[in-house]
């Protein structure tokens, strides 16, 4: 239910809010106020808009002397008001809470005395000091904005009358009464719009209290709304930004980071916060516990995302702010939470002790200003569970659990993290009913509703809520309960779907990834479980469709986005729109990564802040496609993984997909087929797959090492063995499509060994090993949904050269171009190697397939850019170097305008590069390799070319040979020349270097490197013309010869 819903649904607050209403309408209708009303007030308003707080200060004294001394009373009560507004906003007046208070009675004093008692300007005093009692005494402060509000009802002052509703809310807010804040915030900030004189600033405070009470109800989306309408009216004012309003502006994006972040969107919550910290970052030390609170958010955001060393760092840095300079009440507040989080680090790390010491910092923090923090009671509880304290953890949640129950206003994360912490302690005392019934508790404050037919909405807090589902589902595990678990499990899937489809950043998709990994983990135990005990072949249509819905990844959403553009009938201003706004961000993603790199805080900065304004651009857009074009909003979301049916259609009798899930505790295989299914928990733990697949690649990298041949042969027949030999109960499949997990991407399953083989001779014989190649063809792809994607895609897309190929082979010199300057590291800038054997595949394709081909300095990012959308077939023969940095660090060096020089082009440029091509072949290194993401697997080039619109792509492991890559490329076109389908012509184009090689170059190393990536099938080539000729000229001979032999039978 949403904020609204509950607000709406209690009687007595329909007439209070709706008497809140009449009131303000009332004011409107009554009062149009003009937009000049005095020439005094226009200059007045013009000081403090540009910030010359000195010279309005100047100018009210004159004026009050002036007023006084004509007796124009309501101006003097007037000019008095506005010093006071002033004081409160102009530090250097150094007024106290008493002082404002003693000037504002002062001033009621002579309006009684010169003006009547029911002059409706009394209410510009009464409201001055009701404002300023709020930190003193809320029952006076309440008092004095009651009489305010009886005669401002009848005024013409608006700014008055919106700051004793705001005020009347924070009285409600103080006492925890957040419905009825919200209604009387909400009352202000309507009167505050509907004037047209009503200050930004003013209307910005009040959406960002708005923002923060809906947050406490857990509306992340309504809290982000108001405080980004906050932050928009702030940037966008006349008014000159001073420290304390940059300060302020700080506190709004630190307020977007921590709704973001219990929205789980991690990405934007960092985002957010880090713009806060860099507007901070310009302030000298007066703002340091300002500072230390956005560094504690920082950190806090960190904490839940597991992120923990930097958020260790950040909290140190706010602990280094706040520690000597905790003044009042509120830095106190501030200190407590820094110490709480800080006891939170040091508690997941282990460190009890300090965890103690922070904890005990915190807890006398809050007696100094005698407030409960329900954080800081939490993770009393969570470190004495952590010690085996049960007692203790219990006595403290039920202290706040008896609050709840007392209807004493808790923020909601907190209370699911109470009932959360009380399930774990049923569990530790064998309670599973009570478990069970405290962690529903806890789904039922996220918004997870039971029951698979009604869900409708993504979750409250999901970033809480999925470990908890987690919990829940290894409890219905361990009791058998496969029943309960089954339909838990199906209410997930829906959950996940709509939770995803909220998220645009990448990061953000892949923290959820990470979590519902876990739980599709047991969910396919389960069902293979109950599959081997009734043998319903639906249980293992289930384990497929778990399966395949952990592969749902971020290059399944820009080959959606494509396809949704083909069919979902959208303008092409939002697509050109959209591609702009994907462009820009990629952009100053790139900068924003080379500033962090070479330390250039301005540009670092100011880099963040585009990123910033771009997603909020996005995010509109977004909005306004799901409004405007809900076709194409839909189509362009995921929805459900493609059936066994579907999948089927892609196969054909002798090709066979074969799926991998390498989970927490156990691995999973599945093989598909025309005609069969099968899905086993395979023998084998994934520590022990990594360590195997980590033997396996560091064997083949160090081929020259003598000692690693039987480590080499011992992993390569251990890994059939393990992971594809009990999936087939016969002979292997023509043709294997692989779908790896994990960091099984990695790896070039063509070289695992058949058979069991071992070696005592010097020099082994590497041609005959029992080479998984040599019994089939293999090709690769992320998922299966994604295969069916792409074909979609490629037949309903037809380059404008279909069958000719693209071309490039640059000649490096000495000279490097920093044009295009990489994020990854400069020292490996100093030189590149010749690449001669680029030019013989170059000359190979020339003479074999028509097309375009560019060598030397003419192979140009330039030229690529011009060129690349028409070619169905793209080569390209260049260096490359994979980032393990970031997903779109890694790099290709394309030639330089200049002849010898060249430049390295990223994945940030590429990622923007719209292609149409059949096949991408990137003849170059570590094209197949990059940054290991949990969830994704390896995010390398090769998923830049393919998230970019190749259908399919050839791509390298690890460094390549020179010679052996030219020798395998140009095989490999010889075969598709030839009519061969791709993944054949691969194949076939390995046995063939592997049969006909040099025997000191038949080591895997040479000819496993490249791999291909995409579906099985023909790939249409055009012969290059100079072949056409030979064909004619053949056939124009045979026909000859054919007509005389003819005519000499005749005779």
């Amino acid at each position: 239910m949403s904020v609204i819903a509950k607000i709406v649904g209690v009687p007595s607050l329909w007439l209070f809010s709706l008497m809140l209403l009449c009131q303000s309408r009332s004011f409107q209708e009554n009062h149009e106020i003009p937009k000049s009303e005095q020439p005094w007030l226009n200059t007045l308003d013009n000081y403090e808009k540009k910030g010359f707080y000195s010279n309005a200060l100047a100018f009210c004294d004159s004026l009050e002397a002036k007023f006084r001394d004509q007796e124009e009373w309501e101006n003097w009560v007037k000019i008095r008001y506005r010093k006071l507004v002033l004081s409160d906003i102009y530090s250097e007046m150094n007024w106290s809470i008493q002082a404002k208070i003693s000037y504002a009675k002062e001033t009621l004093m002579f309006s009684k005395l010169f003006l009547n008692d029911t002059s409706s300007i009394l209410g510009l005093p009464l409201e001055r000091i009701g404002v300023n009692f709020l930190t003193i005494n809320l029952d006076s402060a309440s008092y004095y904005l009651s009489l305010a509000a009886k005669n401002l009802s009848n005024s013409a002052e608006p700014v008055a009358m919106i700051n004793v509703i705001r005020a009347q809310g924070y009285i409600h807010y103080s006492q925890k009464n957040h419905q009825e804040a919200i209604l009387f915030y909400d009352s202000a900030r309507s009167l505050a719009i509907s004037f047209d004189n009503s200050p930004n600033f003013l209307i910005s405070q009040i959406e960002r209290t708005l923002g923060t009470l809906y947050n406490f109800y857990g509306d992340q989306d309504a809290a982000i709304a108001f405080t980004r309408e906050g932050v928009d009216r702030m940037l966008f004012s006349e008014k000159v930004l001073t420290a304390d309003d940059s300060s302020t502006l700080a506190d709004y994006y630190i307020n977007l980071g921590l709704f973001f972040a219990d929205k789980g969107d991690y990405s934007r919550a960092t985002d957010e916060i880090e713009e806060g910290i860099a507007l901070l970052g310009k302030l000298n030390n007066d703002y340091a516990m300002v500072k230390a609170r956005a560094l504690n958010s920082l950190g806090s955001v960190y904490l839940q995302f597991k992120y923990n060393s930097i958020a260790n760092q950040a909290l140190q840095q706010a602990w280094f702010h706040a520690e000597n300079n905790m003044v009042n009440q509120s830095d106190k507040k501030t200190g407590a939470q820094i110490c709480t989080s800080l006891s939170q680090y040091y508690r997941l790390e282990g460190d009890y002790l300090q965890a103690n010491r922070f904890l005990t910092i915190a807890q006398n923090l809050q007696k100094e200003y005698a407030r409960d923090i329900f954080s800081l009671d939490l993770e009393r509880a969570n470190l004495a569970f952590d010690l085996d304290q049960y007692a203790l953890t219990v006595s403290e949640l039920n202290r706040i659990e008896n609050l709840i129950d007392k209807g004493i206003s808790i923020p909601v994360e907190l209370q699911i993290q109470v009932f959360d912490l009380l399930g774990e302690v049923s569990l530790v005392n064998h309670d599973t009913i009570a478990a069970i019934s405290n962690f529903n508790k806890s789904l039922d404050l996220c918004g997870f509703i039971s029951d698979k037919d009604s869900v409708s909405h993504a979750l409250i807090f999901p970033n809480r809520a999925y470990p908890i589902l987690l919990k829940l589902i290894k409890l219905y595990y361990e009791r058998d309960d496969a029943t309960a678990l089954i339909e838990l499990l199906d209410v997930i899937n829906e959950v996940f779907t709509l939770q995803r489809q909220e998220y645009l950043a990448p990061e953000s998709k892949r923290e959820l990834q990470k979590v519902i990994r876990q739980i599709f983990e047991i969910g396919i135990d389960v069902c293979l479980e109950q599959y081997n005990l009734s043998k319903d072949d639906t249980h293992l249509v289930r384990c497929w469709y778990l399966l395949e819905k952990s592969k749902q990844n971020v290059l399944l959403d820009a080959s959606q986005q494509k396809q949704a553009r083909q069919m979902g009938g959208v303008p092409v201003e939002i697509i050109e729109a959209e591609k702009e706004l994907s462009q820009r961000l990629s952009y100053y993603q790139k900068v924003n990564l080379v500033a962090i790199k070479s330390q250039d805080a301005v540009k670092e900065n100011t880099s963040r802040d585009y990123i910033i304004r771009i997603k909020n651009q996005i995010d509109s857009l977004n909005e306004f496609i799901s409004k405007n074009h809900p076709i194409y909003d839909n189509l362009r979301k995921i929805q459900e993984p493609e059936s066994i049916n579907t999948v089927r259609s892609l196969l054909d009798s002798q090709t066979h997909l074969v799926s991998f899930l390498l989970g927490k505790d156990a691995v999973f295989g599945c093989a598909l087929s025309q005609d069969g299914l099968v899905v086993k928990k395979l023998n084998i733990h994934p520590d022990s797959v990594f360590v195997i697949s980590n033997l396996l690649v560091n064997s083949l990298v160090n081929y020259e090492n003598p000692e690693l041949l039987n480590v080499y042969c011992k992993t390569a027949f251990s890994f059939f063995e393990e992971l594809i030999r009990p999936l087939f109960s016969f002979a292997l499949p023509q043709n294997l499509i692989i779908l790896p997990d994990s960091y099984l991407t990695n790896l070039p399953w063509e070289i695992v060994l058949t058979k069991e083989v071992s070696f005592s001779e010097s020099i082994p014989d590497y041609r005959h090993l029992p080479y998984l190649l040599k019994k089939t063809n293999v090709t690769y792809a992320p998922s299966a949904t994604w295969l069916k994607q792409v074909q979609v895609l490629s037949q309903n897309t037809i380059s404008e050269r279909e069958g000719e190929a693209l071309g490039f082979a640059p000649v490096y010199g000495s000279r490097y171009s920093k044009l295009r300057s990489s994020y990854s590291s400069v020292a490996r800038d100093s030189a590149l190697q010749k690449l001669s054997a680029s030019l013989d595949e170059l000359h190979f394709l020339e003479e074999h397939i028509a097309g375009q081909y560019f060598s030397r300095n003419e192979a140009t990012w330039d030229r690529f850019t011009q060129e690349a959308e028409a070619y169905s077939i793209i080569h390209l023969a260049l260096h490359g170097q994979a980032s393990f940095e970031h997903p779109l660090g890694g790099r290709l060096a394309f030639a330089d305008s200049v002849p010898g020089a060249w430049q390295w082009i990223d994945g940030f440029e590429l990622t923007n590069q719209p292609l149409t091509a059949d096949l991408v072949v990137l003849s170059a290194c570590e094209t197949g390799t990059g940054a290991y993401q949990e969830g994704e697997g390896i995010m390398s080039m090769a998923r830049i070319f393919q998230a970019a619109g190749a259908e399919r792509v050839v791509n390298s492991l690890w460094p390549a040979n020179d010679k052996a890559t030219a020798e395998i490329m140009k095989s490999f076109y010889q075969h598709l020349t030839d009519g061969k389908p791709f993944e054949e012509a691969l194949g076939q184009a390995k046995r063939d270097y592997l049969q006909y090689a040099d025997p000191s170059e038949v080591h895997p190393f040479y000819w496993a490197a490249f791999v291909g990536q995409g579906p099985s099938g023909m790939i249409e080539v055009k012969p290059a013309r100079n072949d056409q000729w030979l064909y004619l000229l053949s056939l124009g001979v045979l026909l000859a010869g054919v007509v005389g032999w003819y005519f000499a039978r005749r005779r």
